[in-house]
Order: structure tokens, then sequence, then C-alpha cells
């Protein structure tokens, strides 16, 4: 399956200058730094309702299940998007096509004033 039409939801939804693009085979990832968790899962959220509302090539109907993780100060990007990745895991465990975000942890000095959040998501083909 083409990416197009998930790369497309992803872009109508990010700001300018938010990096995305695809992260491995089914999975693609956003960067929205400057974006605390909150408007980190609404932007997930969005990008999962186009997507479910698009029609693909065939008629085939597609949807997203979204995990979202916050940065935390002296972390490498690989841990966020770990725990990301947990996260979305866990939306597929939940029966897919949702967003989950990571827990939120109890120490706000851990938050970077200068956050960024991270979304990955997996794309998952339904039946015509």
């Amino acid at each position: 399956m083409r990416a197009g039409g998930i790369l497309r939801s992803m872009d109508q939804v990010r700001r300018r200058g938010h990096p995305m693009g695809r992260y491995g085979g089914e999975e693609f990832i956003v960067l929205l730094p400057g974006t605390g968790l909150p408007g980190a899962i609404n932007c997930a959220e969005r990008i999962r309702e186009l997507t479910e509302k698009r029609t693909f090539v065939n008629d085939i109907k597609v949807t997203v299940s979204v995990g979202v993780a916050q940065y935390r100060a002296g972390e490498e990007i690989k841990e966020t998007i770990q725990r990301a990745d947990e996260a979305l895991y866990q939306a597929k465990a939940l029966g897919r096509n949702q967003v989950c975000a990571e827990p939120r942890f109890d120490k706000p000095q851990g938050l970077d004033t200068h956050s960024e959040t991270v979304l990955t998501g997996r794309q998952k083909r339904l039946s015509t």
C-alpha cells in the first residue's frame, strides 16, 4: 500500500516545520517541537480521524493506531521513540484505530522547557 494518504493526513494536521515521515515498513513518525503531551494527543487523534475518513485506491479503508510520548530532558531521542512505540503497541492491543499516550510521570522538572513530543503510528488495511 502506498503511504501517500497517511502522509497527507499527517501533513494536514502538523504545523509547518514539524518533521514527519516513514519510520520503518508500516510506521510513521512526527516530531512536534514545543508541543506538550495534550496537544500531541489532540494532533494524533486528528490524524487518526482524517485517515479513517479517507478512501484509498480500490475503495480500501485504512486505520491507524498511534503512540505518543514526550521527550524528557537529557534522554536520547531513541528513548522517546521507544516509549512512543510502546504506547503504539498498547493502542493496537486495545483494539487498534486509537491513540494511546505514555503514562504521565510525576517529575515536572524532568521535562525540557523546549519539549518535543513524538508520535509513532502504524497503518492497517481494512477489508473493502
